[in-house]
């Protein structure tokens, strides 16, 4: 299929590119300072289930950035980017970096416990270890530094101008309706028009299509979407109520992106197929 060959292409140009860039190592920081238990928590849980799933072994890492007080977990799986991101106790020294921590650490991270023990994570970087100290467990491995690395959010395109408000617990719903009948080959196909969201599971199933209110003042847009990634990003990082989606063109495809920015995050998933009327 046509627009399969091409996010293909894509894909595997982003990855080439991603494993040129963690090849680079000059590993010259050092740093210590304490960060809040919760944070590492809540930045570190969704960005796992990202990285668990990555198809290839150099990309079961984790790009994270300190920046001037906010602290950043970024992960690829090849088809979707996720950005965590918070705002740490206090700022360190440097102000300014970015290694690549390896999947284990956070694994180890993610599981945080916060009912028990200290409310801090003590994170020391030196002589090429990172170490995270919390309670009586010291989650400790060799990094890559890629403070030469170019911005890996810059592959989260920027907004279209026409965005989709959804309540979250009701996309969700929806989701798990037609979930039992969709798969990985064939997605959820989604339609939005007039303020409507409306799931036609594959085959489209008159029992399993549901219709959900929005707000949306585009033209008649519809997209495919995985639907497991798509539970995956309402369950594990949004906070609010509602989400707002962007579906901005892939540049020489006949395909999209769905783009999501909140207040803690920036997610980007490649669409399986797009068409701007509807089907």
């Amino acid at each position: 299929m046509q627009v399969e060959s091409v996010l293909v292409r894509l894909v595997h140009n982003f990855l080439e590119k991603l494993l040129m860039w963690f090849k680079k190592d000059d590993s010259n920081i050092s740093a210590e300072f304490t960060v809040e238990k919760s944070l590492i928590k809540r930045l570190s849980a969704p960005i796992f289930s990202i990285a668990k799933v990555a198809p290839r072994e150099d990309l079961k890492n984790v790009l994270m950035k300190v920046d001037n007080g906010i602290l950043k977990f970024i992960a690829t799986d090849g088809r979707r980017i996720l950005s965590m991101h918070g705002k740490m106790m206090g700022p360190p020294n440097p102000a300014k970096f970015s290694l690549v921590v390896p999947f284990d650490v956070i694994r180890q991270l993610a599981n945080i416990d916060l009912s028990v023990g200290y409310k801090t994570v003590q994170l020391s970087i030196g002589n090429n270890v990172i170490s995270f100290k919390f309670d009586s467990i010291d989650a400790r491995s060799k990094y890559l530094n890629v403070n030469t690395l170019p911005e890996l959010e810059t592959f989260i395109p920027a907004a279209s101008g026409i965005q989709t408000v959804v309540h979250k617990k009701k996309m969700f719903e929806a989701i798990e309706k037609a979930a039992p009948l969709a798969d990985d080959a064939h997605g959820i196909k989604i339609e939005i028009f007039n303020d409507k969201m409306t799931f036609f599971p594959p085959q489209n199933q008159k029992d399993a299509i549901k219709t959900i209110d929005v707000q949306y003042a585009g033209k008649p847009l519809t997209v495919i979407l995985d639907i497991n990634y798509l539970k995956e990003f309402l369950e594990s990082v949004t906070v609010n109520d509602s989400v707002i989606l962007d579906f901005p063109p892939l540049a020489g495809a006949p395909a999209s992106q769905l783009v999501s920015r909140g207040e803690d995050y920036a997610f980007v998933l490649l669409c399986q197929w797009r068409s701007d009327s509807k089907e």
